[in-house]
């Protein structure tokens, strides 16, 4: 009766524990889902769910982990089903294990650009299997509270994500589950109810107190931010951050670098210098990928997939498709009409192309639809061919609207009225003539003018406020790029940009909250506030033009790596189209800049971690290349052709000295993996270990009955010491309450240790057959035992 009520009432223990910890770390993974936006977060809830009840009804940590394999690869499957219907469990298997691998080394090599899902729901599962057989078979809840802890300022020292609201119910309830790992469930009913009844409101009601006290306490959490921003500043000049950035394993993804996704912008990031593609052209061109027109209030939305159609190789856009080779061969012999060749260093996936380009050719593409366009953004995107493409040319015209062609921009002054105007006198419908000048106008640009009706009105106001007394679309155009650029004081920062407050305005947090934002900020800002006013606008995403350097064959080509991956916004201009302009400050577009811009070797078109570049310093920097070329041309001059070869040889042998470091960097990263794993798998399991040890040496006759007794002895004291002057009967006596039903187990155990003390010494006897059981049956015992705090009673039980 007492053991059956002992039973419950660690049940009832370990179902609260079960819940607790859902409440601890669920939102924790909720909040790590949603802002890397990994699919499959129910099935991530309930797997939790499940190895909650796992770890509570299989008390054999061996069997644990082999239901949770089977749990793992079961929910592996139904996330990441094979792609053939009828493919082969085992090929399956192997291809999901090839994948895994495959993302783990890109993690280790810092190569990703993107969220790798196959690998971060898989270390998900495993890290869930783990913190769960701590808590229930080791009683151990810190490893939860710390995971979840470490997450969330690690989230908030590289995103700025406000977290204190995670925060505080994560730390409450951790104190609660160690609390319940204390409550003795051995002691009486009425006790333990009362423990667990106290317990659970007392820490509810602090949790509840303090999360509702968030609001009284921002002013002082803005406070410490501010005062803290020096010492963030004196930090990131140091290179702390640039060291966590470079040191971190798997940080890829939070990286410069171009993706598809652009739902949720804002936050920290760092610099990516690895190579994107080498662009053969003797122009610096802005390299458009794509672009976006509906704006969400946290970004912009990203999911036209059905918006793709095929189309060949070689692809004009004046035709919509492939021109006829005369045709073709005439314009590309236009003078004004020139070739880049762009030679991607990775697998061709999407394609860049310059302003004013007209026909693309995939290199020695015979195939038909050899590529994708997607009609709303832009996006060309690249079929999985058996042959990874690695270039292609692009032609484009140069007569495109260059940074000194203000007034042939100007030519449209006033097109939006004339637009208007000319749609009524050609419209039959009398619902549409009855509109006024702006309805209707809005009507004709409506992807274009969109704004969402959660847009604060301070932005609206803003932007009326920038181009009040400007009568002409251009001049307003511009009032609103130098006000972002140069007049506001807002400033460029990869580092110090703040998350979107939760139900914020991305663009509005920037204008009036922040001040401090990057690319994306700068241009979703730009497009915004043009829409604001009636202006035709869209988001567009590329890269800059990039390094401008010579190779062995003294061709020019503009060298563009992950950091040069920038965005921009684009402005409709009837007699050319859509129109680039750069809001953001030091940068400076081919195409519409007013200002001239330079070309510097491995600093060209890019932007550094540094706060602001002022404009005058990059015309400081061009007067004195123009200096430099001047002397040049006059002083001596080394054979431009040896000098070509010298800078290759130098980069070739910088790489191989980085792709050494990067060996042995790996290397040690995978030793010191393994390290850990082993010393987390021998801290986990150390009394399994040592009591297989054990069972080893006895089954194997390595013992004598004095030394088995003598270890199993000091493994039972462990649980609980013996009292001064004990004998070992007294001492076992007061073991048989928790373990009624192998009392015959312990006596036998005695006599055993009896017999073998109380032999003269130096008579080393094996153990016998019937004693070697007995030493096997108090190790296999031992597990079950409960751990006492004190010293054991002389009079607890009577002795024999």
């Amino acid at each position: 009766m007492l053991q059956t009520i002992k039973n419950k009432q660690a049940l009832s223990r370990n179902l609260l524990l079960g819940s607790v910890h859902s409440f601890l770390l669920l939102p924790i993974l909720n909040l790590l889902m949603d802002i890397n936006k990994v699919p499959g977060k129910w099935f991530l809830f309930t797997f939790f769910i499940f190895t909650q009840f796992a770890a509570l009804f299989f008390k054999k940590g061996w069997f644990y982990f082999f239901f949770q394999a089977i749990m793992i690869t079961f929910f592996l499957y139904i996330l990441f089903p094979p792609a053939a219907d009828f493919l082969h469990f085992g090929k399956w298997l192997r291809e999901t294990w090839s994948l895994g691998i495959a993302q783990w080394n890109d993690l280790l090599a810092t190569r990703l650009t993107e969220l790798p899902v196959l690998l971060t729901m898989s270390l998900l599962f495993l890290l869930i299997t783990l913190l769960t057989f701590l808590l229930f078979h080791f009683q151990l809840a810190l490893p939860s509270l710390f995971s979840g802890i470490v997450y969330l300022l690690t989230l908030h020292t590289f995103t700025s994500q406000s977290v204190l609201s995670y925060l505080i119910p994560l730390i409450g309830f951790g104190f609660l589950l160690i609390a319940f790992n204390q409550i003795d469930t051995q002691s009486n009913w009425i006790l333990f109810t009362t423990t667990m009844f106290l317990t659970i409101p007392f820490t509810l009601l602090l949790i509840l107190i303090a999360y509702f006290s968030l609001d009284y306490l921002r002013p002082t959490q803005e406070w410490v931010e501010t005062k803290s921003n020096a010492y963030q500043k004196e930090l990131d000049n140091k290179g702390l951050f640039d060291w966590v950035n470079d040191n971190a394993i798997g940080s890829g993804f939070r990286r410069t670098g171009m993706g598809t996704d652009d739902t949720d912008l804002g936050g920290r990031l760092h610099q990516d210098f690895s190579l994107v593609f080498k662009a053969y052209t003797t122009r610096p061109q802005y390299w458009k990928v794509l672009h976006r027109t509906e704006y969400t209030g946290s970004g912009w939305k990203s999911d036209y997939d059905d918006y793709f159609e095929s189309v060949d190789s070689p692809y004009n856009i004046w035709i919509d498709g492939p021109a006829g080779p005369t045709q073709r061969e005439e314009l590309l012999e236009s003078e004004s009409v020139s070739l880049a060749r762009l030679e991607w260093t990775k697998e061709l996936s999407y394609l860049a192309y310059p302003y004013g380009w007209f026909d693309i050719e995939l290199a020695e593409s015979d195939a038909d639809d050899s590529f994708s366009l997607n009609t709303l953004s832009g996006y060309f995107a690249i079929q999985p061919e058996p042959d990874a493409l690695s270039y292609y040319t692009v032609a484009y015209d140069e007569t495109f609207p260059d940074r000194f062609d203000e007034e042939t921009l100007r030519v449209d002054d006033g097109w939006r009225e004339e637009t208007v105007n000319t749609y009524r006198d050609l419209t039959t419908d009398d619902t549409l003539s009855e509109l006024d000048d702006e309805d209707l106008f809005y009507l004709l640009f409506e992807e274009e003018l969109q704004l969402p009706s959660s847009l604060p009105e301070r932005v609206i106001e803003l932007a009326e406020e920038i181009t009040q007394g400007l009568d002409t679309e251009y001049d307003m155009i511009r009032a609103i790029e130098t006000y972002l650029k140069k007049d506001s004081g807002y400033r460029y920062s990869l580092l110090d940009v703040e998350q979107t407050p939760r139900n914020g305005d991305y663009v509005d947090h920037f204008l009036f909250e922040s001040g401090v934002g990057y690319c994306d900020n700068f241009s979703s800002a730009m497009t915004v506030l043009l829409r604001a006013v009636g202006i035709p606008a869209r988001w567009t995403k590329g890269f800059t033009p990039g390094s401008l350097l010579v190779n062995e064959l003294e061709e020019d080509y503009f060298l563009v790596d992950n950091s040069n991956a920038h965005s921009w916004s684009e402005v409709f201009f009837p007699s050319y189209g859509w129109i680039p302009f750069e809001p953001s400050p030091s940068f400076a577009n081919p195409v519409t800049s007013t200002e001239p811009v330079t070309s510097i070797r491995g600093q060209t078109y890019s932007f550094s971690n540094d706060d602001v570049i002022d404009i005058g310093d990059v015309n400081d920097a061009a007067s004195t290349t123009d200096e430099i070329s001047g002397e040049n041309e006059t002083g001596d001059v080394s054979n431009p052709a040896e000098e070509a070869i010298r800078v290759i040889s130098e980069e070739a042998a910088e790489e191989a000295r980085q792709a050494n470091r990067l060996k042995w960097r790996n290397t040690f990263y995978r030793f010191s993996l393994f390290i850990s794993i082993f010393a987390g798998f021998i801290a986990i399991f150390r009394w399994h270990t040592v009591l297989w040890l054990f069972k080893l040496l006895i089954r194997n006759n390595f013992l004598s009955s004095r030394q088995a007794s003598t270890l199993i002895l000091k493994l039972y004291y462990l649980k609980q010491k013996p009292a001064a002057g004990q004998t070992i009967p007294m001492y076992f006596n007061n073991w048989k309450p928790y373990v009624s039903d192998h009392t015959e187990t312990l006596e036998h155990f005695t006599e055993l240790a009896d017999a073998a003390y109380y032999k003269p010494r130096g008579t080393a006897h094996q153990l016998t057959e019937k004693q070697r059981q007995v030493a096997l049956a108090m190790l296999e015992l031992y597990p079950i035992l409960p751990r006492i705090e004190g010293k054991s009673s002389n009079t607890y039980y009577k002795t024999r």
